[in-house]
């Protein structure tokens, strides 16, 4: 689910929305006021989706693999937050056949990236 369209979809199928919609047991989405759907991974909301189809990432100062793998799941196709030397990366695929050749950006809470994993400012 990496799409608002597939989130709003997903969401709209909880029995009680403002309980939100459990993907795990330990994550849930719900819709934001301004319609906006979010993750919430514990208590900590990892990826909001908007209506734009973009994508605000934040991992709520937790860089572990359980958040990282998370967030990857809901990141466009070939979009990926790895981290080197202990510093969160987010790498984009320039080529789908060669992962050798990728765009890295420097990773930080509350970065917005559109449905190709480019830098939104």
């Amino acid at each position: 689910m990496n799409t608002y369209q597939d989130a709003l979809a997903k969401f709209n199928t909880a029995r009680n929305k403002s309980d939100g919609k459990p993907l795990a047991s330990n994550k849930r989405l719900y819709q934001r006021s301004d319609g906006s759907i979010e993750v919430v991974l514990y208590n900590t909301s990892i990826v909001v989706l908007h209506p734009d189809n973009t994508l605000t990432l934040n991992t709520g100062g937790w860089n572990t693999i359980t958040t990282r793998k998370h967030i990857n799941k809901h990141l466009p196709d070939g979009v990926y937050l790895f981290s080197r030397n202990w510093e969160l990366q987010l790498g984009r695929a320039l080529n789908a056949n060669d992962w050798s050749r990728r765009a890295v950006i420097k990773f930080k809470d509350g970065i917005r990236i559109d449905s190709k994993g480019r830098l939104v400012l």
